[in-house]
């Protein structure tokens, strides 16, 4: 069997082929880092303690079962803010938490972070549960509802405890009963216990009692 010679022309259409593929798949090829990149650097985030946009989580979601021993497991703005789906449950920090973005027009329709109590402020239900911070940081904590009562990261507490946690820099507006870890507590029930907690920033009460 005998192979003709290729012309100059047909050796020039050949080259002009393998050029082209060549420029499809590199832009291809680049796309593909890119993505994984934005990919890798969005779980760094998430490990860190920052999430880039709200996320929103259930409790389902978190590391742990919620029991005293197997407590729930945060890292981030979004599952501390998924606290509030639970409020019986056990949580501990396994991260310090950059809450920075709650300040964001985005986060809870610029109302900031919604304080772990009943949604609205009411005080039938309160955070029952426990919160151990493991000595971590949380920084940047906003929350901005100058008409909802019971405002804090924890709006309202009965038989709860808090501790070994650190807030830096809050800035935290509400009605009555406000703080910057915890706004107020069953009148019924006092018993909740505080411990090993610093919190530092601002708190406003439109109406009346503003503390930490």
């Amino acid at each position: 069997m005998q192979i003709s010679p290729i012309t100059r022309g047909e050796a020039l259409c050949i080259l002009f082929a393998c050029v082209m593929v060549l420029s499809m798949v590199g832009p291809a090829a680049a796309a593909s880092r890119l993505n994984s990149d934005v990919s890798k650097k969005s779980l760094s985030d998430t490990a860190g303690g920052v999430v880039a946009q709200q996320v929103d989580i259930d409790t389902t979601d978190l590391n742990g079962s919620g029991t005293q021993s197997d407590p729930y497991r945060i890292s981030n703005i979004s599952e501390l803010q998924a606290m509030e789906d639970d409020l019986s449950a056990n949580y501990t920090l396994v991260s310090d938490i950059d809450a920075s973005n709650t300040s964001n027009s985005t986060f809870n329709d610029g109302r900031g972070f919604d304080p772990v109590r009943e949604p609205g402020g009411a005080a039938i239900n309160p955070f029952t549960g426990s919160f151990d911070g493991e000595g971590h940081t949380i920084t940047g904590l906003t929350i901005d509802r100058p008409n909802e009562s019971n405002v804090g990261l924890f709006g309202r507490l009965k038989g709860a405890t808090l501790r070994n946690v650190t807030l830096v820099n809050v800035t935290v507006t509400g009605n009555a009963n406000v703080g910057g870890l915890v706004g107020g507590t069953s009148a019924s029930n006092r018993s909740s216990q505080i411990r090993n907690v610093t919190v530092s920033g601002t708190v406003n009460a439109t109406e009346e009692s503003a503390g930490g």
